[in-house]
């Protein structure tokens, strides 16, 4: 007879983030977030458990450059930066 040896358990969350309409956030409309927020749990037979939780897609936008940015041309005053991060962590 089979047997039960390990136990995975994945939770996937994407948020949900107010919609706004002309500027203003809108009463009753929501709209999904970019990111998922993920947690991953095994358990094994012998005890072992790995838990791991992160952040998958979250989406990022720096619309303005201050005096001493380095990370945009000199050339380039208004100038943005756009970036999508995902980043996990584990706890054995």
């Amino acid at each position: 007879m089979p047997t039960v040896t390990t136990a995975i358990v994945k939770i996937v969350e994407k948020p949900w983030e107010r919609a706004y309409v002309d500027g203003q956030p809108h009463e009753h409309g929501f709209k999904l977030g970019s990111e998922k927020h993920t947690t991953e749990i095994i358990f094994e037979k012998s005890g072992a458990l790995r838990l791991t939780s992160g952040i998958e897609g979250l989406s990022l936008l720096k619309t303005t450059k201050f005096e001493d940015d380095v990370y945009l041309p000199t050339d380039e005053p208004h100038g943005s930066i756009e970036a999508t991060l995902s980043r996990f962590w584990s706890k054995m």
